[in-house]
């Protein structure tokens, strides 16, 4: 959530004004989310469409500052992000298409009971709902349907595997107290924390007649697409729940005999990383703490060797933050900032079980949590958002550098635990250090797939204005 406006920097104001809310905020007053993908079929009529809509879409000050949007009190937001293929089909002239970087450019895949499994997703639109995804506007004008997720938030705010999620939110330098992490971490053509400018697309000015967009900062015969913007990476991710916690039992009754709930639940919180409460296990390493787990500024130079909290945990693998294999204490914080990725996902489906379950006392036993995972029906998982300014240089790297490294952090065969690429069930060995001796089991089969994905831009207001203008498809 934005930080008041009495304390916000006059370049905060600036952001803040002309970003869509999403940017900035995981939007939790809304409980619902339902998000759509489009094909536009009339660009005209389209962009007609897009000129009224870009007067209505929620920034990051609106939703900081007050419940209302132009005097209209919210029941329902909506934020729109574009496919590289959405900005061809609408016409941006080629000089703009090719500054875009070549991981934007890659199709967005549609799950595989699509109703239009080979058509092209130009839009997203997400919307934000008090009371539901059943009052979900009309379509842009223009524009095909192709398919749409739902997403929520639950009162317990657990994943599906029943941990504590959505509690790291990256603070920006400046903005929400000292940080690592600048705003080019987030936002096209502002400051990183390398010192560098993260890229932008880049305008001619005879190309924004009407003065639309910002000027470029670093360019200033140019005007910039990309300020206030930033990319989107959406992933469906289904988890198999019953799948994950009995795979993980089986794998453990091997390596040490007989295991009781408690036993799996502290096993399965150091693959993770934290206590299904939300506590860091490099904090609590002894037993989950419960109640509300502590700041998240923590970090993991105390324990270098990962005996409290593994190397190959998910939360230690997606940011290591200041402990990066072969980096040091000053080092490491800067490559965690400049790797970071905002997160604004939404869970799925109905709950396989009471997450209390998992929180001490543990009142009940391995064969009733059993049970009850066997009565569950239908699916569930994550509607996983990530936010960055460089695909590549982020959400890519952590992916590929981190998360599907099987020897980060001196690791053998271990890629992360949670959502690391392995080939084969047994393949892949999870090892947690302990004084009293080492523990050592075969990870189960990854428990989370990838149904569908797609990269996005979630741009400006000021660019969503200028899109929707005649001067986006001026001269080639």
């Amino acid at each position: 959530m934005p930080s008041r406006i009495s304390d916000r920097s006059p370049e905060q104001i600036e952001v803040e004004t002309n970003c869509q809310a999403l940017a900035r905020s995981g939007l939790g007053f809304f409980r619902y989310t339902r998000y759509e993908f489009f094909q536009i079929t009339d660009i005209g009529s389209f962009k007609r469409d897009l000129e009224t809509l870009a007067t209505r879409v929620l920034t990051a000050r609106d939703y900081g500052s007050s419940r209302r949007v132009h005097g209209v009190p919210w029941d329902e937001v909506q934020q729109f992000a574009f496919s590289y293929q959405g900005f061809h089909c609408i016409g941006l002239p080629e000089r703009l298409l090719s500054q875009f970087p070549p991981e934007f450019s890659e199709l967005p895949i549609p799950p595989a009971n699509s109703t239009f499994p080979s058509e092209t997703i130009h839009l997203l639109r997400c919307t934000y709902s008090v009371n539901g995804p059943g009052l979900a506007p009309p379509p842009p004008a223009g524009t095909k349907l192709l398919f749409e997720l739902d997403g929520s938030l639950r009162c317990h705010r657990c994943e599906p595997f029943g941990f504590r999620d959505g509690l790291t939110e990256p603070r920006i330098h400046g903005w929400d107290g000292n940080s690592d992490v600048h705003a080019g971490e987030l936002f096209l053509g502002a400051k990183s924390a390398s010192g560098q400018v993260s890229e932008s697309i880049l305008v001619p000015m005879d190309l924004d007649p009407g003065n639309v967009l910002p000027e470029a900062i670093y360019s200033p015969c140019n005007k910039d697409l990309g300020r206030w913007g930033t990319f989107l990476v959406f992933q469906d991710l289904e988890q198999d729940v019953s799948g994950f916690w009995k795979g993980l039992h089986t794998a453990l009754v091997q390596a040490v005999g007989p295991a009781s709930l408690e036993k799996l639940v502290w096993a399965a919180s150091r693959m993770i990383g934290r206590w299904p409460s939300g506590w860091p296990v490099s904090l609590a390493p002894d037993a989950d703490p419960g109640g509300e787990p502590p700041d998240e500024e923590f970090s993991f130079s105390s324990d270098p060797n990962g005996v409290r909290c593994p190397f190959s945990a998910h939360i230690r693998r997606t940011n290591p933050r200041d402990v990066v294999p072969n980096r040091d204490v000053e080092l490491s914080r800067l490559e965690s900032a400049r790797r970071v990725i905002f997160r604004r996902s939404r869970v799925y489906g109905s709950d396989a079980f009471d997450p209390r379950i998992l929180l001490p006392p543990y009142k009940i036993g391995l064969d009733s949590f059993f049970g009850q995972l066997s009565a569950v029906q239908g699916t569930r998982g994550l509607r996983f958002v990530a936010l960055n300014a460089s695909i590549r240089n982020q959400f890519g790297f952590v992916v590929s550098a981190w998360v599907n490294n099987p020897s980060f952090g001196g690791a053998i065969e271990s890629p992360d635990p949670i959502i690391g690429y392995r080939s084969s069930e047994g393949q892949s060995l999870f090892r947690i250090l302990g004084r009293e001796g080492d523990i050592e089991f075969n990870l189960p089969r990854c428990a989370v797939s990838i149904r569908c994905s797609g990269s996005f831009l979630l741009p400006s207001i000021p660019a969503l204005r200028w899109l929707a203008s005649g001067a986006s498809t001026a001269s080639q």
